[in-house]
């Protein structure tokens, strides 16, 4: 009788494990695309290349990865923010509601719309040393500006869902101390 039990709590428990499992997969194998609240998910889908997608997957950390939920599946619904002069900035949807962008060599993630006016940024520099950019915010009316170490604002462009920063406002790395909502 007690080895009966125990099959059948036995044959329950498996039972329940590979639902969960099976779910799990089905989930992580979902294409992620970005929240309606972000002004970018308005954007037109973009192509990204399978040698691009991998190049930008392995830049990533993977904690962040995790966090953000990004996956293979993210480039599916992935959207171009703007187009620089280093390439274009793309945007990647995390399946946890994460976001990461991508510049050149540069990103960055988070792993969720936390702050109510700026998501992220990513940011890299030209060969002058001239920062290059941009980001995602939340409120199509939200102007960002650079705030800079010695107490002066720097105002970025905006773009459809963001911002950017192109070499032309010449701003160097190290003069930025955060970037900041503004009106």
């Amino acid at each position: 009788m007690f080895r009966n039990c125990l099959t059948v709590v036995s044959a329950i428990a498996i039972a329940i494990v590979s639902y969960f499992a099976v779910s799990s997969i089905a989930v992580s194998s979902t294409n992620p695309d970005l929240s309606s609240s972000l002004p970018a998910s308005s954007l037109p889908k973009a192509t990204i290349s399978a040698a691009d997608q991998t190049a930008i997957y392995d830049l990533i950390p993977q904690d962040y990865a995790v966090s953000a939920g990004i996956t293979p599946g993210s480039f599916a619904n992935a959207r171009v923010l703007r187009q620089t002069e280093l390439g274009p900035i793309y945007v990647i949807p995390g399946a946890k509601g994460g976001v990461c962008l991508a510049l050149a060599s540069s990103v960055g993630c988070n792993d969720g719309p936390t702050d109510k006016r700026l998501v992220i940024a990513a940011l890299t520099e030209d060969a002058s040393g001239n920062v290059v950019g941009g980001g995602l915010v939340n409120s199509a009316n939200t102007a960002i500006a650079i705030a800079t170490v010695n107490g002066s604002q720097i105002r970025t462009k905006p773009t459809a869902g963001g911002f950017f920063i192109d070499s032309s406002q010449h701003v160097n790395s190290r003069d930025i101390k955060d970037l900041v909502p503004v009106g």
